[in-house]
């Protein structure tokens, strides 16, 4: 497969624009070109560019700043969100075909325009922030992840998709994936939506990298050995579906299995970080292995997540739930702060309990 070829579609044409573009290009493993935008442009004459490049130009995905409408060379009279849902409209219709679209813009202006319309936080697959600290190989990941993934997502199979069998997709709470078993048609967008949103974002059926190690009561930084008994789990615990190139993440009920397994019966849950530790050192072999403490002011080595702030080990006992904007899945896990994390003031999202 060639590299990923994105158009950028951006009202401002200043040294910002050209260094985004030059900073995604460099890594050589995706493709990014600004879309020319004329003084006055419309929305009709806008769409028909998109859709005449995405035709024409084997563009595989969409990478558009929201305020459109802002102070630029090109200002426009709309925003990104009539476009993008115009595009995925184009998409449903089969007059275009399902590509990814990434939103990126200003700190400030996610804050003020994004974070307050959630209405159309559903048309992107992905978002990052502009600025002087863009980490351009972790950007670049999902960009390609996500082109390599919508194709997957055309016929709608769920074993292909998540790379599993029928068997082990069953054993899932039905709630999880009743909406696309039933028989109704989904776009690709609607499967991209589901798994990025409500599998690889949040905790629960998944978990990221340091919450595997919380679990196993492990401390990543003293633990030399850690990446070596990382590379033994993933071959059991790696989630491997649609878009696992850009979002390690690791299946929280492979990891119960498999710690049952190595530790004859018990669960990871009934025992300390100290008692789980000394299981996968015996199992695996390794002493370079050590077990995480209780961060200050807390206990506890019962670690079940990780403090949102510090991103250590805790046990949710010990935390205070982090308030979301957004009512929980039912297989979705609350995220945590420790009171640590509290009095450094390290967490500024809005709204943390």
């Amino acid at each position: 497969m060639s590299i990923p070829h994105y158009i950028y579609i951006d009202d401002e044409k200043d040294d910002s624009i050209t260094s985004l573009i030059h900073g995604l290009n460099d890594t050589q493993q995706v493709c990014v070109e600004l879309l020319n935008l004329s003084h006055g442009e419309t929305f009709d004459s806008l769409t028909d560019k998109i859709r005449l490049s995405v035709s024409s130009n084997n563009v595989n995905g969409i990478l558009i700043d929201l305020c459109l409408n802002g102070e630029g060379e090109n200002r426009l009279n709309f925003t990104a969100a009539p476009v993008a849902q115009h595009i995925r409209s184009l998409a449903s219709d089969k007059t275009l075909q399902s590509l990814p679209i990434i939103l990126c813009s200003t700190d400030e202006k996610l804050k003020r325009t994004y974070n307050t319309d959630k209405v159309s936080h559903d048309l992107y697959d992905y978002k990052f922030v502009k600025g002087q600290d863009i980490k351009w190989e972790k950007v670049r990941a999902k960009m390609c992840s996500l082109v390599e993934g919508y194709p997957i997502l055309v016929d709608g199979d769920l074993t292909t998709i998540l790379n599993l069998s029928n068997e082990e997709i069953k054993d899932f709470d039905s709630r999880i994936f009743d909406r696309f078993i039933s028989g109704k048609d989904h776009s690709s967008h609607e499967y991209a939506q589901f798994i990025i949103k409500d599998l690889l974002q949040h905790p629960g059926v998944l978990i990221k990298e340091k919450t595997l190690a919380a679990r196993l009561g492990i401390d990543i930084d003293q633990s030399p050995e850690w990446f070596k008994l990382l590379e033994i789990l993933k071959p059991s615990l790696q989630y491997t579906g649609v878009f696992a190139s850009g979002w390690q993440r690791f299946w929280s009920h492979r990891l119960n299995d498999l710690f049952k397994r190595i530790s004859r019966g018990a669960s990871w849950v009934s025992l300390n970080a100290e008692e789980r530790v000394k299981i996968i050192v015996k199992s695996y072999g390794l002493n370079g292995i050590k077990p995480a403490a209780p961060l200050k002011f807390a206990s506890s080595s019962y670690f079940d997540t990780v403090c949102e702030a510090t991103k250590k080990p805790l046990d949710s006992m010990e935390g205070y739930e982090v308030y979301e904007s957004y009512e929980l899945r039912p297989w979705q896990d609350p995220k945590y702060i420790s009171f640590l994390g509290i009095a450094q003031d390290t967490y500024h999202d809005t709204g943390v309990f």
